[in-house]
């Protein structure tokens, strides 16, 4: 039997575009929230990149980010190489309405929505245990 869960945060669900600190905070509660302590993360949906960069924790965590806007994923690119994490951090562009991974690879999908992507596609992907967010 396959186990995953769909945890909504309300409080910080906002804080995708948010500020840096913002977004720290954001990370400090999924990681309580969901008790996942490293591995692979994918954000549906980059924002400006604080996020992005925050849910890397100091190298607890891969990151990927994925969004449809073109020119947001090249600004968040920039912001990723200019911290010195990128390869350990990623952003690529989303097209179409499937996730670009295979099953059960994912640990926590982080996403505000889910821009065209349905909930049985981000539940395909996730680990057993793994978490929506």
């Amino acid at each position: 039997m396959r186990f995953a869960s769909a945890l909504a945060f309300l409080g910080f669900a906002i804080t995708v575009t948010g500020d840096a600190i913002a977004s720290e905070r954001f990370v400090q509660q999924m990681v309580a929230a969901t008790g996942t302590r490293g591995g692979f993360i994918v954000q549906l949906g980059v924002g400006d990149g604080d996020l992005t960069v925050a849910l890397h924790d100091n190298g607890k965590f891969q990151v990927h980010g994925i969004d449809r806007d073109r020119q947001r994923v090249e600004r968040v690119r920039q912001k990723v190489a200019s911290k010195g994490i990128y390869g350990e951090v990623s952003v690529d562009q989303l097209v179409g309405d499937a996730l670009p991974y295979v099953d059960n690879m994912v640990n926590v999908l982080v996403a505000q929505q889910l821009d065209g992507i349905g909930l049985d596609e981000a539940m395909r992907v996730l680990t057993p245990n793994g978490h929506l967010y």
